[in-house]
């Protein structure tokens, strides 16, 4: 993801305790990759819930402790 996309995050993130940025900002990365999945792009409507539905699936296998998959960035 591009940094100069979303130059907001970087800069606010300094606001927060430094013991809470790394949280923060895998909170905001994933809502970030969430929000440019469902409208970023010309894709589908039905290649955007799929690929929704690989992200969450991802998500779930994160939160069961497997390894995360290498199609997200972060």
């Amino acid at each position: 993801m591009s940094v100069e996309h979303y130059e907001n995050f970087p800069v606010a993130s300094w606001l927060c305790p430094a013991a809470l940025r790394p949280a923060v900002a895998a909170i905001y990365w994933f809502a970030r990759t969430a929000d440019d999945l469902a409208d970023e792009g010309e894709v589908l409507a039905s290649q955007r819930l799929a690929d929704l539905a690989a992200f969450r699936a991802d998500l779930h296998a994160v939160a069961a402790g497997h390894a995360p998959s290498s199609r997200w960035h972060q």
